[in-house]
Protein backbone atom coordinates (compact mmCIF):
# COMPACT_ATOMS: atom_id res chain seq x y z
CA UNK A 1 0.00 0.00 0.00
CA UNK A 2 1.51 3.32 -1.07
CA UNK A 3 1.47 6.49 0.95
CA UNK A 4 -1.27 8.12 -1.11
CA UNK A 5 -3.61 5.15 -0.53
CA UNK A 6 -2.88 5.17 3.19
CA UNK A 7 -3.44 8.92 3.34
CA UNK A 8 -6.75 8.48 1.54
CA UNK A 9 -7.91 5.84 4.04
CA UNK A 10 -6.96 8.02 6.99
CA UNK A 11 -8.95 10.90 5.52
CA UNK A 12 -11.97 8.68 4.95
CA UNK A 13 -14.96 9.33 7.21
CA UNK A 14 -15.90 5.67 6.95
CA UNK A 15 -12.51 4.65 8.35
CA UNK A 16 -12.89 6.83 11.42
CA UNK A 17 -16.47 5.68 11.94
CA UNK A 18 -15.34 2.06 11.86
CA UNK A 19 -12.49 2.84 14.24
CA UNK A 20 -14.80 4.70 16.65
CA UNK A 21 -17.43 1.94 16.70
CA UNK A 22 -14.79 -0.77 17.00
CA UNK A 23 -13.13 1.02 19.90
CA UNK A 24 -16.45 1.48 21.72
CA UNK A 25 -17.42 -2.17 21.23
CA UNK A 26 -14.03 -3.37 22.39
CA UNK A 27 -14.17 -1.21 25.49
CA UNK A 28 -17.37 -3.00 26.50
CA UNK A 29 -15.79 -6.34 25.51
CA UNK A 30 -12.75 -5.60 27.65
CA UNK A 31 -15.04 -4.92 30.60
CA UNK A 32 -16.61 -8.36 30.11
CA UNK A 33 -13.24 -10.07 29.65
CA UNK A 34 -11.66 -8.49 32.73
CA UNK A 35 -14.78 -9.23 34.75
CA UNK A 36 -14.71 -12.83 33.55
CA UNK A 37 -11.11 -13.21 34.72
CA UNK A 38 -12.06 -11.85 38.14
CA UNK A 39 -15.04 -14.21 38.29
CA UNK A 40 -12.82 -17.18 37.54
CA UNK A 41 -10.46 -16.04 40.30
CA UNK A 42 -13.37 -15.83 42.72
CA UNK A 43 -14.58 -19.25 41.60
CA UNK A 44 -11.17 -20.68 42.44
CA UNK A 45 -11.22 -18.79 45.76
CA UNK A 46 -14.78 -19.45 47.00
CA UNK A 47 -14.32 -17.48 50.23
CA UNK A 48 -15.17 -14.36 48.21
CA UNK A 49 -18.95 -14.35 47.77
CA UNK A 50 -20.71 -13.54 44.50
CA UNK A 51 -24.03 -11.73 44.33
CA UNK A 52 -25.07 -14.18 41.63
CA UNK A 53 -25.11 -16.88 44.31
CA UNK A 54 -28.43 -15.41 45.42
CA UNK A 55 -29.76 -15.54 41.87
CA UNK A 56 -28.64 -19.16 41.44
CA UNK A 57 -30.17 -20.14 44.77
CA UNK A 58 -33.51 -18.53 43.94
CA UNK A 59 -33.61 -20.22 40.54
CA UNK A 60 -32.80 -23.58 42.14
CA UNK A 61 -35.50 -23.03 44.77
CA UNK A 62 -38.01 -22.31 42.03
CA UNK A 63 -37.03 -25.46 40.12
CA UNK A 64 -37.48 -27.50 43.31
CA UNK A 65 -40.79 -25.71 44.07
CA UNK A 66 -39.42 -24.47 47.40
CA UNK A 67 -39.89 -21.05 49.00
CA UNK A 68 -37.44 -18.60 47.41
CA UNK A 69 -38.07 -16.01 50.12
CA UNK A 70 -37.39 -18.21 53.14
CA UNK A 71 -33.63 -18.69 52.84
CA UNK A 72 -30.67 -16.83 54.43
CA UNK A 73 -29.76 -15.22 51.08
CA UNK A 74 -33.20 -13.92 50.13
CA UNK A 75 -33.84 -12.75 46.59
CA UNK A 76 -35.40 -9.27 46.46
CA UNK A 77 -36.99 -9.72 43.03
CA UNK A 78 -40.21 -11.10 41.57
CA UNK A 79 -40.59 -14.85 40.96
CA UNK A 80 -40.20 -14.17 37.23
CA UNK A 81 -36.54 -13.31 37.82
CA UNK A 82 -35.81 -16.81 39.09
CA UNK A 83 -37.43 -18.27 35.97
CA UNK A 84 -35.53 -15.96 33.63
CA UNK A 85 -32.23 -16.74 35.36
CA UNK A 86 -32.59 -20.51 34.74
CA UNK A 87 -30.35 -20.61 31.59
CA UNK A 88 -27.51 -19.02 33.54
CA UNK A 89 -27.99 -21.39 36.49
CA UNK A 90 -27.89 -24.55 34.37
CA UNK A 91 -24.78 -23.40 32.49
CA UNK A 92 -21.73 -25.01 34.16
CA UNK A 93 -19.78 -22.84 36.60
CA UNK A 94 -18.20 -20.39 36.26
CA UNK A 95 -19.46 -19.89 32.70
CA UNK A 96 -23.05 -19.28 33.78
CA UNK A 97 -22.24 -16.21 35.84
CA UNK A 98 -19.83 -14.97 33.16
CA UNK A 99 -22.57 -15.36 30.56
CA UNK A 100 -24.95 -13.42 32.84
CA UNK A 101 -22.50 -10.53 32.96
CA UNK A 102 -21.89 -10.65 29.22
CA UNK A 103 -25.62 -10.52 28.47
CA UNK A 104 -26.15 -7.71 30.99
CA UNK A 105 -23.35 -5.61 29.48
CA UNK A 106 -24.64 -6.30 25.96
CA UNK A 107 -28.11 -5.07 26.91
CA UNK A 108 -26.65 -1.94 28.53
CA UNK A 109 -24.29 -1.15 25.64
CA UNK A 110 -26.95 -1.67 22.96
CA UNK A 111 -29.43 0.38 24.96
CA UNK A 112 -26.93 3.22 25.15
CA UNK A 113 -26.25 2.89 21.44
CA UNK A 114 -29.97 2.91 20.59
CA UNK A 115 -30.49 6.19 22.42
CA UNK A 116 -27.28 7.82 21.21
CA UNK A 117 -28.33 6.95 17.64
CA UNK A 118 -31.59 8.83 18.19
CA UNK A 119 -29.90 11.71 19.99
CA UNK A 120 -26.88 12.50 17.83
CA UNK A 121 -27.57 11.47 14.23
CA UNK A 122 -25.73 11.64 11.85
CA UNK A 123 -22.60 11.56 14.06
CA UNK A 124 -23.92 8.93 16.45
CA UNK A 125 -20.95 6.55 16.20
CA UNK A 126 -18.46 9.09 17.52
CA UNK A 127 -20.89 10.12 20.25
CA UNK A 128 -21.37 6.47 21.19
CA UNK A 129 -17.64 6.16 21.78
CA UNK A 130 -17.68 9.31 23.91
CA UNK A 131 -20.74 8.09 25.86
CA UNK A 132 -19.01 4.76 26.44
CA UNK A 133 -15.91 6.48 27.84
CA UNK A 134 -18.09 8.45 30.26
CA UNK A 135 -20.44 5.64 31.32
CA UNK A 136 -17.96 2.77 31.56
CA UNK A 137 -16.13 3.71 34.80
CA UNK A 138 -19.40 3.95 36.74
CA UNK A 139 -20.56 0.64 35.24
CA UNK A 140 -17.51 -1.47 36.10
CA UNK A 141 -18.19 -2.27 39.77
CA UNK A 142 -21.78 -3.42 39.21
CA UNK A 143 -20.65 -5.57 36.28
CA UNK A 144 -17.89 -7.13 38.36
CA UNK A 145 -20.38 -8.00 41.10
CA UNK A 146 -22.92 -9.34 38.62
CA UNK A 147 -25.69 -7.06 39.86
CA UNK A 148 -29.02 -6.93 38.04
CA UNK A 149 -28.73 -3.12 37.93
CA UNK A 150 -26.61 -3.46 34.77
CA UNK A 151 -29.32 -5.18 32.74
CA UNK A 152 -31.95 -2.97 34.42
CA UNK A 153 -30.24 0.16 33.06
CA UNK A 154 -30.05 -1.36 29.58
CA UNK A 155 -33.69 -2.46 29.51
CA UNK A 156 -34.87 0.95 30.67
CA UNK A 157 -32.78 2.61 27.96
CA UNK A 158 -34.30 0.37 25.30
CA UNK A 159 -37.79 1.05 26.66
CA UNK A 160 -37.49 4.85 26.63
CA UNK A 161 -35.89 4.74 23.17
CA UNK A 162 -39.01 2.97 21.89
CA UNK A 163 -41.15 5.51 23.75
CA UNK A 164 -39.30 8.33 21.98
CA UNK A 165 -40.12 6.67 18.65
CA UNK A 166 -43.78 6.17 19.53
CA UNK A 167 -43.49 2.36 19.49
CA UNK A 168 -45.73 1.71 22.47
CA UNK A 169 -46.01 -2.09 22.53
CA UNK A 170 -42.24 -2.81 22.37
CA UNK A 171 -41.77 -0.07 24.98
CA UNK A 172 -44.32 -1.72 27.28
CA UNK A 173 -42.76 -5.17 26.82
CA UNK A 174 -39.26 -3.92 27.63
CA UNK A 175 -40.56 -2.00 30.63
CA UNK A 176 -42.01 -5.25 31.99
CA UNK A 177 -38.66 -6.97 31.43
CA UNK A 178 -37.07 -4.14 33.41
CA UNK A 179 -39.48 -4.88 36.26
CA UNK A 180 -38.42 -8.52 36.09
CA UNK A 181 -34.80 -7.41 36.34
CA UNK A 182 -35.68 -5.25 39.35
CA UNK A 183 -39.15 -4.37 40.66
CA UNK A 184 -38.06 -0.77 41.24
CA UNK A 185 -38.55 -0.19 37.50
CA UNK A 186 -42.22 0.25 38.42
CA UNK A 187 -41.28 3.95 38.80
CA UNK A 188 -41.03 4.13 35.01
CA UNK A 189 -44.53 2.61 34.72
CA UNK A 190 -45.94 5.15 37.15
CA UNK A 191 -44.40 8.20 35.46
CA UNK A 192 -44.64 7.53 31.72
CA UNK A 193 -48.45 7.33 31.26
CA UNK A 194 -48.98 10.80 32.76
CA UNK A 195 -47.76 12.28 29.49
CA UNK A 196 -47.65 9.38 27.02
CA UNK A 197 -51.35 8.52 27.07
CA UNK A 198 -50.97 6.06 24.20
CA UNK A 199 -48.76 3.96 26.44
CA UNK A 200 -51.48 3.25 29.01
CA UNK A 201 -53.18 0.30 27.30
CA UNK A 202 -49.93 -1.45 26.26
CA UNK A 203 -48.59 -1.11 29.81
CA UNK A 204 -51.79 -2.48 31.33
CA UNK A 205 -51.84 -5.49 28.99
CA UNK A 206 -48.13 -6.14 29.42
CA UNK A 207 -48.39 -5.91 33.21
CA UNK A 208 -51.28 -8.40 33.25
CA UNK A 209 -49.20 -10.75 31.09
CA UNK A 210 -46.25 -10.33 33.44
CA UNK A 211 -48.30 -11.27 36.49
CA UNK A 212 -49.79 -14.28 34.72
CA UNK A 213 -46.53 -15.61 33.29
CA UNK A 214 -45.35 -17.68 36.30
CA UNK A 215 -48.52 -19.77 36.14
CA UNK A 216 -47.24 -21.18 32.84
CA UNK A 217 -44.34 -22.80 34.71
CA UNK A 218 -45.81 -23.88 38.08
CA UNK A 219 -49.05 -24.62 39.85
CA UNK A 220 -51.50 -22.08 41.22
CA UNK A 221 -50.79 -22.68 44.91
CA UNK A 222 -47.02 -22.50 44.61
CA UNK A 223 -47.04 -19.34 42.48
CA UNK A 224 -49.42 -17.57 44.85
CA UNK A 225 -47.22 -18.51 47.81
CA UNK A 226 -44.21 -17.00 46.06
CA UNK A 227 -46.11 -13.82 45.32
CA UNK A 228 -46.98 -13.57 49.01
CA UNK A 229 -43.33 -14.11 49.88
CA UNK A 230 -42.32 -11.41 47.41
CA UNK A 231 -44.74 -8.88 48.90
CA UNK A 232 -43.55 -9.67 52.43
CA UNK A 233 -39.96 -9.25 51.29
CA UNK A 234 -40.82 -5.84 49.82
CA UNK A 235 -42.18 -4.68 53.18
CA UNK A 236 -38.97 -5.81 54.88
CA UNK A 237 -36.81 -4.00 52.33
CA UNK A 238 -38.77 -0.77 52.82
CA UNK A 239 -37.61 -0.48 56.44
CA UNK A 240 -35.31 2.45 57.18
CA UNK A 241 -31.71 1.32 56.51
CA UNK A 242 -28.56 2.07 58.42
CA UNK A 243 -25.88 4.42 57.16
CA UNK A 244 -24.23 1.97 54.75
CA UNK A 245 -26.40 2.72 51.72
CA UNK A 246 -26.00 5.26 48.94
CA UNK A 247 -29.48 6.75 48.84
CA UNK A 248 -30.70 9.82 50.71
CA UNK A 249 -29.34 8.30 53.93
CA UNK A 250 -25.85 8.47 52.41
CA UNK A 251 -26.10 12.26 52.41
CA UNK A 252 -27.23 12.24 56.04
CA UNK A 253 -24.75 9.78 57.53
CA UNK A 254 -21.83 12.28 57.77
CA UNK A 255 -24.21 14.41 59.86
CA UNK A 256 -25.06 11.40 62.06
CA UNK A 257 -28.74 11.81 61.20
CA UNK A 258 -30.76 8.58 61.30
CA UNK A 259 -34.25 8.58 59.80
CA UNK A 260 -37.05 6.70 61.49
CA UNK A 261 -39.08 4.26 59.41
CA UNK A 262 -42.11 6.58 59.18
CA UNK A 263 -40.05 9.65 58.34
CA UNK A 264 -38.14 7.69 55.70
CA UNK A 265 -41.36 6.52 54.05
CA UNK A 266 -42.79 10.05 54.13
CA UNK A 267 -39.67 11.50 52.48
CA UNK A 268 -39.64 8.84 49.77
CA UNK A 269 -43.35 9.31 49.03
CA UNK A 270 -42.97 13.09 48.90
CA UNK A 271 -40.01 12.67 46.57
CA UNK A 272 -42.22 10.60 44.28
CA UNK A 273 -44.70 13.47 44.04
CA UNK A 274 -41.84 15.92 43.41
CA UNK A 275 -40.51 13.65 40.65
CA UNK A 276 -43.93 13.66 39.00
CA UNK A 277 -44.06 17.46 39.35
CA UNK A 278 -40.71 17.69 37.53
CA UNK A 279 -41.68 15.20 34.84
CA UNK A 280 -44.79 16.98 33.60
CA UNK A 281 -43.35 20.44 32.74
CA UNK A 282 -40.22 18.86 31.33
CA UNK A 283 -42.29 16.60 29.10
CA UNK A 284 -44.25 19.60 27.81
CA UNK A 285 -41.18 21.69 27.03
CA UNK A 286 -38.70 19.16 25.68
CA UNK A 287 -38.69 17.77 22.13
CA UNK A 288 -38.15 14.10 21.44
CA UNK A 289 -35.92 12.29 22.18
CA UNK A 290 -34.95 14.66 24.99
CA UNK A 291 -38.41 14.24 26.48
CA UNK A 292 -38.11 10.46 26.77
CA UNK A 293 -34.58 10.77 28.10
CA UNK A 294 -35.80 13.19 30.75
CA UNK A 295 -38.18 10.39 31.77
CA UNK A 296 -35.26 7.98 32.03
CA UNK A 297 -33.19 10.52 33.96
CA UNK A 298 -35.93 11.21 36.51
CA UNK A 299 -36.62 7.50 36.96
CA UNK A 300 -32.94 6.71 37.46
CA UNK A 301 -32.47 9.72 39.74
CA UNK A 302 -35.39 8.75 41.96
CA UNK A 303 -34.12 5.18 42.22
CA UNK A 304 -30.66 6.37 43.20
CA UNK A 305 -31.82 8.83 45.85
CA UNK A 306 -34.96 7.27 47.29
CA UNK A 307 -34.85 3.53 46.73
CA UNK A 308 -34.19 1.84 50.10
CA UNK A 309 -30.97 -0.15 50.36
CA UNK A 310 -29.50 1.48 47.25
CA UNK A 311 -25.77 0.73 46.90
CA UNK A 312 -22.99 2.77 45.36
CA UNK A 313 -22.63 0.13 42.63
CA UNK A 314 -26.27 0.73 41.70
CA UNK A 315 -25.28 4.03 40.08
CA UNK A 316 -24.63 2.13 36.87
CA UNK A 317 -28.32 2.97 36.30
CA UNK A 318 -27.53 6.69 36.41
CA UNK A 319 -24.34 6.49 34.34
CA UNK A 320 -26.10 6.67 30.93
CA UNK A 321 -28.04 9.75 32.04
CA UNK A 322 -24.87 11.61 32.97
CA UNK A 323 -23.07 10.51 29.80
CA UNK A 324 -25.78 11.42 27.29
CA UNK A 325 -26.70 14.74 28.88
CA UNK A 326 -23.01 15.66 29.10
CA UNK A 327 -22.58 15.11 25.36
CA UNK A 328 -25.82 16.93 24.60
CA UNK A 329 -24.68 20.04 26.43
CA UNK A 330 -21.09 19.88 25.16
CA UNK A 331 -22.21 20.41 21.56
CA UNK A 332 -23.96 23.67 22.51
CA UNK A 333 -21.44 26.46 23.07
CA UNK A 334 -23.71 28.34 25.48
CA UNK A 335 -24.28 25.21 27.60
CA UNK A 336 -20.83 23.71 27.36
CA UNK A 337 -20.18 24.38 31.04
CA UNK A 338 -23.10 22.11 31.93
CA UNK A 339 -21.64 19.41 29.73
CA UNK A 340 -18.29 19.72 31.48
CA UNK A 341 -19.97 19.48 34.89
CA UNK A 342 -21.95 16.38 33.89
CA UNK A 343 -18.85 14.75 32.38
CA UNK A 344 -16.86 15.48 35.54
CA UNK A 345 -19.62 13.96 37.66
CA UNK A 346 -19.77 10.80 35.56
CA UNK A 347 -16.02 10.29 35.51
CA UNK A 348 -15.40 11.23 39.15
CA UNK A 349 -18.19 8.99 40.43
CA UNK A 350 -16.58 6.08 38.61
CA UNK A 351 -12.95 6.79 39.54
CA UNK A 352 -12.73 8.91 42.69
CA UNK A 353 -14.10 6.37 45.24
CA UNK A 354 -11.28 3.97 44.33
CA UNK A 355 -8.66 6.68 44.70
CA UNK A 356 -9.76 7.81 48.17
CA UNK A 357 -10.61 4.32 49.50
CA UNK A 358 -7.38 4.09 51.56
CA UNK A 359 -8.58 7.09 53.62
CA UNK A 360 -12.36 6.75 53.62
CA UNK A 361 -12.97 3.10 52.86
CA UNK A 362 -16.29 2.47 51.10
CA UNK A 363 -18.03 5.32 52.92
CA UNK A 364 -17.00 8.04 50.49
CA UNK A 365 -19.18 6.81 47.61
CA UNK A 366 -22.19 6.47 49.91
CA UNK A 367 -22.26 10.25 50.28
CA UNK A 368 -20.57 11.42 47.07
CA UNK A 369 -22.81 9.56 44.61
CA UNK A 370 -26.17 10.81 45.95
CA UNK A 371 -24.82 14.35 46.38
CA UNK A 372 -23.65 14.44 42.75
CA UNK A 373 -26.97 12.97 41.61
CA UNK A 374 -28.98 15.55 43.54
CA UNK A 375 -26.87 18.44 42.19
CA UNK A 376 -27.11 17.17 38.63
CA UNK A 377 -30.91 16.80 38.79
CA UNK A 378 -31.21 20.28 40.29
CA UNK A 379 -29.04 21.73 37.50
CA UNK A 380 -31.05 19.95 34.83
CA UNK A 381 -34.40 20.97 36.33
CA UNK A 382 -33.22 24.57 36.51
CA UNK A 383 -32.24 24.52 32.83
CA UNK A 384 -35.63 23.12 31.83
CA UNK A 385 -37.49 25.63 34.01
CA UNK A 386 -35.83 28.54 32.21
CA UNK A 387 -37.82 27.57 29.12
CA UNK A 388 -34.90 27.27 26.70
CA UNK A 389 -34.95 23.50 26.48
CA UNK A 390 -37.30 23.49 23.49
CA UNK A 391 -34.53 25.09 21.40
CA UNK A 392 -32.05 22.31 22.16
CA UNK A 393 -30.31 20.82 19.14
CA UNK A 394 -31.88 17.48 18.19
CA UNK A 395 -31.99 15.49 15.02
CA UNK A 396 -34.43 17.00 12.53
CA UNK A 397 -36.36 13.74 12.13
CA UNK A 398 -36.86 13.54 15.86
CA UNK A 399 -37.97 17.17 16.00
CA UNK A 400 -40.80 16.30 13.61
CA UNK A 401 -42.01 13.71 16.13
CA UNK A 402 -42.02 16.02 19.12
CA UNK A 403 -45.80 16.33 19.20
CA UNK A 404 -46.69 12.94 17.72
CA UNK A 405 -45.52 10.85 20.69
CA UNK A 406 -47.92 12.34 23.16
Amino acid sequence: MNKSSLSGILRSRLFWKVMAMGTAVWLWNILVIVTGILVVHRHVNPNTPLVTYTYNLASAQWAARQNMYDVPETMNYMPQFAIAYTPFRVTPAPWGVILWRAVSVAVLATGLWRFVKQFFAPHSIHFFLAATLLALPLSAAATQNGQANVILAGLMLHAVAFIASGKWWPAAALTMLAIVAKPVAIVLVLLAPFFYRALRLPLAVAFAALLASPFLFAGLGYVLSQYRGFLHNLSVCSAAPEYDYADITGILWPLHVQLSHNVSLAIRASAGLLTLALWWPGARRLPEPLRAFWLFTLTAGYLMLFNPMNESNSYVVFAPALAVWALHFLRDRALRWMGCVAAFMAFSMGILPNIVRPWFGNKFALAYHPIMTFLFLAMLAGWISRGKAANSPVDSKERLRRDKTR
